[in-house]
């Protein structure tokens, strides 16, 4: 049996969604059709379930958006996992060793520690440090005629 490749989103990935951010929502749309498609996981940090509603820079999400967010969550291939030790001290090397902000090292870490394929992000920070980490592609949502897209 294949299996299934994994998608890191990042925070700012989930927000374009539910929220209907013009420009970013429609790039999140072929990895959501993947998803559906049962053709990949999207996977995060259980950080996300609280930075999502209130990122640095955007408006906090309003309370009458409670349900919807809870439920973009609770998808099957949605897979979410805690913030180990193990991530945790990777996340404080890549603070120390590349310079990358402290949430933001969480979900590389996360990603690295997961073997995600990529991470995908609209974050411009993250997204220079592409050719950093060969082991993963870090890029925004992929299109599907993007070179790697071969789900």
């Amino acid at each position: 049996m294949k299996i299934k490749p994994k998608i890191y989103w990042d925070s700012n990935c989930f927000l374009a969604y539910l929220m209907q951010e013009s420009g970013r929502a429609e790039k999140c749309r072929t990895t959501l059709e993947l998803l559906e498609g049962n053709k990949i996981y999207i996977v995060t940090s259980c950080l996300t379930l609280t930075e999502v509603l209130w990122i640095r820079g955007s408006e906090k999400i309003k309370l009458e958006n409670r349900q919807k967010v809870i439920d973009a969550f609770e998808h099957p291939n949605i897979l979410k996992y805690n913030l180990t030790q193990k991530i945790s001290e990777q996340s404080r090397e890549l603070v120390w060793d590349h310079n990358i902000k402290p949430k933001d090292s969480i979900h590389l870490a996360t990603a690295l520690n997961l073997n995600a394929e990529f991470l995908e992000t609209f974050d411009n920070e993250l997204l220079s440090r592409n050719k950093e980490f060969e082991q993963i592609t870090i890029c925004q949502p992929l299109l599907p005629d993007a070179p790697a897209f071969n789900f």
